[in-house]
């Protein structure tokens, strides 16, 4: 709600941003401000453009060993939900070089359950002390993300806002050439198979959808009843068109 209230609402009348409010208000975003600055969302088209522009800048220097990452402030986190701020830097970080485009950061590296568990967030599981580790990619982006609303009060304390995603763990950490793999040999065993289908079409979508909001492919709960789900769809059309199967084998 309050997301909303921010996007739609503030960027469009942002007259009611000038109006004095609670300091506890989760719209101030700060617990020391009394009001949001109206320099958060009034600006016209081109001061808009600038600011778009501006926010997909990687800090970039002669130094090769640079770390792509973006230049993100309070108002930048306040102002957009972390799961989008997320996906810009799952982006920032392919555009910056063509290994990063192809390869990814590799397993850990960038943005998966097994990140935050090596890099000692306890959230996320327990990890061997003596092991902990954590790559530079991962603390300047994803791992940023994560703390800078953690560290903020409950009401930021939400999927909308934490960067787990299937989709960026994939690209971030296996680049275009993972990407293209999961897509032909995992969502493409079942497309291929789509005919044969029923209830599993909608399980498709559903599961595309939900990629977003976890790294699903770490945890023992939603891809594993998905794929009993699927299997089981196909073997039921199997038992009701067994003609159709030995007809197919002929062939």
């Amino acid at each position: 709600r309050n997301y909303f209230v921010q996007l739609y609402i503030l960027n469009k009348n942002p007259e009611l941003a000038t109006n004095q409010a609670n300091p506890n208000d989760t719209l101030t975003n700060s617990k020391n401000q009394s009001k949001v600055p109206d320099s958060i969302y009034a600006f016209d088209n081109k001061k808009l453009r600038k600011a778009w522009d501006n926010f997909f800048l990687s800090n970039k220097n002669e130094d090769s060993s640079q770390v792509p990452e973006l230049y993100l402030k309070d108002e930048d986190f306040n102002r957009r939900p972390g799961k989008m701020i997320s996906f810009f830097q799952t982006y920032n970080y392919l555009k910056f070089s063509k290994k990063n485009f192809l390869f990814g950061a590799g397993v850990g590296n960038f943005s998966s359950k097994l990140a935050f568990r090596s890099s000692g967030v306890q959230n996320f599981g327990s990890y061997p002390a003596k092991f902990r580790y954590s790559s530079k990619v991962f603390e300047e982006n994803h791992l940023k993300t994560f703390l800078y609303y953690f560290n903020r009060d409950a009401s930021k304390h939400s999927v909308l806002n934490y960067p787990p995603s299937v989709y960026n763990q994939i690209l971030g950490e296996y680049g275009l050439i993972g990407a293209f793999l999961f897509t032909i040999f995992y969502i493409g065993y079942f497309i291929k198979q789509y005919k044969r289908l029923t209830y599993g079409r909608y399980l498709i979508i559903a599961l595309l959808a939900f990629l977003f909001m976890e790294y699903w492919f770490e945890m023992y709960s939603l891809i594993v009843f998905f794929e009993l789900l699927m299997l089981l769809n196909l073997k039921e059309n199997i038992s009701l068109n067994p003609s159709k199967v030995i007809a197919r084998n002929l062939v």
